[in-house]
């Protein structure tokens, strides 16, 4: 386990859960504006998820036999790890739309049980349309283990290179949903070619460098607010990418190596994702909003992180309690010789 890779996943949550949570926090007319800054852009946690899949896709299938059985046993996992991470959360978000909201008529249900839909606006938790392109890109990487590695990452190499000019030629136009779902794809191939090149990447000279790629990318991305279009790859992209590299040459070189906590907040960082939308739904309907924003300015501060606080709690607890259980039972399943 790379622990630095797991602090990333937690930061990456963090980052969404910040994002998800400003609007809830200028209703309270917050003043905090350092964490107005940060939550801003805090949608490009979704590109750090992105890297980061490619590389522990590569990571636990270039070294295994090319057979049916590795084909099998890695659907399995991940879809596993995806559907029953997922579907408590449908459910919790199903009685929700029906009890609370009364807003269950324009939901696509099918789509959303399953993971086939991108369409926000008719996604039952809206944040799942990143699940659907990560199933479709665990589908590619198990057709991968039908070829040698070597011809895996050639063509990841070949195909890294054609979209990134693509995406260069379409710089500045808006992207349409396929070359969106390329954009979060070269990614993902980017998280790849890391792994694939790691012993070259981590390099304690690489530190200041990939410091000063991360905070020129994320400057210009906020600064060109980034959120749609191929100009967030060149910016968002980038900097989740040199943060994958900086983050392992830290570890490799023992200069941070996260702790147990950044560890454990990894681990639920899947959670935290999935359940951060019905915790906010909770927040409005609850009339603790509400409550909050009739106090003075510091108790309202201190209500509102407080609450983020407790996101991040529950999520934990839901990890240990309902998540991680199913994900071991289901893994236990024998659909494999």
């Amino acid at each position: 386990m790379f622990r630095n890779i797991q602090m990333l996943r937690a930061v990456a949550a963090f980052m969404v859960l910040f994002y998800h949570s400003l609007p809830q926090y200028e209703f309270l007319n917050g003043e905090f504006n350092l964490f107005k800054l940060i939550a801003g852009f805090g949608y490009s946690g979704v590109d750090i998820f992105f890297v980061i899949s490619g590389f522990v896709a590569a990571h636990t299938t270039l070294s295994k036999p090319r057979n049916f059985n590795s084909i099998l046993s890695f659907i399995h996992h991940r879809f596993v790890r995806i559907y029953f991470g997922y579907w408590p959360f449908f459910v919790i978000a199903a009685l929700s739309a029906i009890y609370l909201t009364h807003s269950s008529k324009n939901i696509d249900w099918f789509g959303s049980f399953l993971l086939t839909s991108t369409d926000m606006k008719r996604l039952l938790i809206y944040v799942t349309w990143s699940l659907t392109y990560e199933l479709i890109f665990y589908g590619l990487t198990a057709v991968s283990l039908l070829f040698p590695p070597k011809h895996v990452i050639r063509l990841t190499f070949l195909g890294l290179l054609i979209l990134i000019t693509s995406l260069m030629i379409k710089l500045n136009t808006p992207l349409s949903a396929t070359f969106l779902f390329l954009a979060f794809f070269c990614e993902f191939l980017t998280g790849i070619m890391i792994f694939v090149h790691l012993e070259k990447l981590l390099n304690k000279y690489f530190i200041f460098p990939c410091l000063a790629i991360i905070l020129g990318s994320l400057y210009f991305g906020h600064h060109f607010h980034a959120a749609d279009g191929s100009i967030r790859i060149f910016t968002f992209g980038l900097s989740a990418a040199t943060l994958v590299i900086l983050a392992l040459t830290l570890e490799q070189t023992r200069l941070w190596v996260a702790n147990r906590w950044w560890v454990n907040m990894g681990n639920a960082s899947y959670t935290l994702y999935l359940a951060h939308v019905s915790l906010f739904l909770f927040f409005y309907f609850s009339g603790l909003r509400g409550l909050l924003a009739d106090q003075p300015l510091l108790l309202r501060e201190a209500g509102f992180f407080l609450y983020l606080l407790f996101c991040i709690h529950a999520a934990h607890t839901f990890y240990r309690h309902v998540e991680r259980p199913l994900y071991e039972w289901g893994c236990g399943l024998k659909l494999t010789g």
